[in-house]
C-alpha cells in the first residue's frame, strides 16, 4: 500500500506541503531504512512537535522587608526576596542519549602518554560509534523498541526549575533643597537548569548537554547578576531662582540628572562546537575543564591513534589552558555557565534647561549622554535597555579550540557613548 494524500474540502484549512501523509508498515520508506515490515513507519517518521501532558509554569514568591523614615526626607528599606519557578519549559530530544558514559569514552591528555599507553587503551572512536562496547546507539532503548528511532523526538517538557534569592536595599531622598535621589543595591543569586526553551541566546544553549540528565545542567543562570548598584539623582540648580526674568531664564533654570549603574556580568557556557557525547546534538556540548590551567585560556586538541591507526584519545595543543575543546566521544567536564562577561559600569547624564515664558508656557532643551564617559563595555545587549544588539551569530568565541576564544571585542559592540538632544514645549 502506497502513501495516501488527504486533501481538505468544504472550507478546510489547506495543507502547507502536499497534504497529510499516512504510512503503511511495509512502505518503501521503511524498507529503505532497514526497518522490519512489522515496525510502524509512522513512529519511525515522527519528529518534532511531540506534545506531552502539559503543566502550567508556576512561580512562588516570598518577601520580608523593613522600612524606616528618618531625618524628615529620607527612607531606608531592606528586603529579602525569594522566587521559585517550577514546571518551566525545557526543550529536549526524548529518544536520544549519549554514546559515551563514565566508562566508555576517549581520554584527553595534557602530555603525550606514549605509544605503548595508547595501544593499551580499550576504546576506539569507530568502536564507540558502532556500539561495540555495550554502549548501544544514540537512541534510548525504550523508544527504539517502540519504533521511534528515525528522527529526534523534540518536545517541550515542564521539568525546568529556577530559584532566585536576594537581599535588596534602597535609600530614597525626597525632593528638598533642590536634591532628590534613589540609591539601590541588590545582592542576589539565580540558579536554574534551563534559561531558554527557544533559540534566543548563543551564550547558554537552550537544550541540555545530556537529554537524559537535566540535573547536570543545574548551575548559575544566564540571568544571574550577583551584584547590582544604581544611583539616580536629580539636582535642581538653585541659583538665580528668584532673580529677574532674564537672569532666571538665561542663566538659571538648570536641572542635572546623573544615573550610575554597576552590574556584574552575564554568565556564558564554554562550547566545543562538537557532538562530543554522540547524542546527535552539538549545541549544548561543553568543554573539558583543566583545574590547573591559566584562567580564561583555551586549547584545541589533536587525535591520538594506536598502532593500528584507530583514534583512541586526544592531546591538548596547549596543556596550560583552563578550557580544552572536547573531541568526538571525549568526555566534557566543564559545567554550564562557568564564564562571566564584562560587568556594566556606566554613567548616564542629562541636562535640562528651561525657558519659562509664563507660569503655564515653557520650553525645555534636553541634552542626554548614555555611557557619557565612553567606557568600552563589550556586552551582548545595551547597557540601559532590554533590546538585543544583534551580535554575531558566530559562537566560536566560546569555543576553546578557536583562535578567537573569548574575543568578546569581536563579537559584541563596545556600547559607545550616545548623545541625544531634544526640545519639549510645555503648556
Amino acid at each position: 500500500m502506497s502513501s495516501v494524500t488527504i486533501e481538505p474540502a468544504n472550507g478546510g484549512i489547506p495543507p502547507t506541503s502536499g497534504g497529510i501523509q499516512t504510512f503503511d508498515p511495509a512502505t518503501p520508506n521503511c524498507v529503505k531504512n532497514k526497518i522490519a515490515g512489522g515496525v510502524d513507519c509512522q513512529r519511525f517518521s515522527t519528529a518534532n512537535q511531540v506534545v506531552v501532558n502539559q503543566l502550567d509554569p508556576k512561580a512562588a514568591t516570598w518577601t520580608l522587608g523593613v522600612q524606616h523614615n528618618f531625618a524628615k526626607d529620607f527612607t531606608a528599606e531592606v528586603r529579602y526576596v525569594g522566587t521559585s519557578g517550577i514546571h518551566l519549559n525545557t526543550q529536549e530530544r526524548l529518544n536520544k542519549q549519549p554514546l559515551i558514559n563514565s566508562t566508555v569514552f576517549l581520554p584527553t591528555y595534557l602530555q603525550s602518554p606514549g605509544q605503548a599507553a595508547l595501544d593499551a587503551l580499550p576504546y576506539t572512536k569507530a568502536g564507540i560509534k558502532a556500539g561495540a562496547y555495550g554502549n548501544g546507539d544514540s537512541f534510548v532503548p525504550a523508544y527504539e523498541a517502540a519504533g521511534f528511532k528515525g528522527q529526534p523526538l523534540v518536545s517541550f517538557q515542564p521539568n525546568g526549575h529556577s530559584t532566585y534569592q536576594s537581599l535588596a536595599t534602597q535609600l530614597t531622598k525626597r525632593m528638598s533643597h533642590g536634591v532628590q535621589f534613589v540609591g539601590a543595591y541588590t545582592f542576589s543569586k539565580t540558579i536554574d537548569n534551563s534559561t531558554a526553551d527557544f533559540f534566543s541566546t548563543y551564550l547558554t544553549p537552550r537544550r541540555a548537554q545530556d537529554f537524559q540528565n537535566l540535573a547536570a545542567d543545574r548551575s548559575n543562570s544566564a540571568l544571574d547578576h550577583r551584584h547590582r548598584f544604581t544611583l539616580a539623582l536629580i539636582y535642581d540648580v538653585p541659583y538665580f531662582k528668584h532673580s529677574g526674568w532674564v537672569m532666571k531664564n538665561v542663566v538659571g533654570n538648570w536641572q542635572i540628572s546623573p544615573i550610575y549603574t554597576y552590574q556584574t556580568g552575564q554568565w556564558m557556557s564554554v562550547q566545543s562546537g562538537t557532538d562530543s557525547n554522540g547524542n546527535g546534538d552539538s549545541a549544548g556540548d561543553r568543554a573539558i575543564f583543566n583545574p590547573g590551567g591559566i584562567a580564561n585560556t583555551g586549547s584545541a586538541v589533536t587525535p591520538l591513534t594506536n598502532t593500528a591507526g584507530a583514534t583512541v584519545a586526544y592531546l591538548a595543543a596547549t596543556p596550560t589552558a583552563q578550557y580544552i575543546a572536547a573531541g568526538t566521544y571525549a568526555r566534557a567536564t566543564a559545567g554550564r555557565n562557568t564564564l562571566k562577561m564584562q560587568a556594566i559600569n556606566s554613567w548616564d547624564l542629562s541636562f535640562v534647561k528651561t525657558f519659562a515664558f509664563t507660569e503655564r508656557y515653557s520650553l525645555q532643551f534636553i541634552a542626554t549622554g548614555y555611557n557619557v564617559f565612553n567606557h568600552a563595555q563589550f556586552n551582548p545587549a545595551p547597557l540601559n535597555d532590554v533590546t538585543n544588539l544583534g551580535f554575531t551569530t558566530d559562537r566560536t568565541f566560546l569555543n576553546p579550540g578557536a583562535s578567537n576564544f573569548l574575543d568578546t571585542q569581536g563579537a559584541f559592540s563596545s556600547n559607545p557613548r550616545t548623545l541625544q538632544l531634544g526640545l519639549r514645549f510645555q503648556f
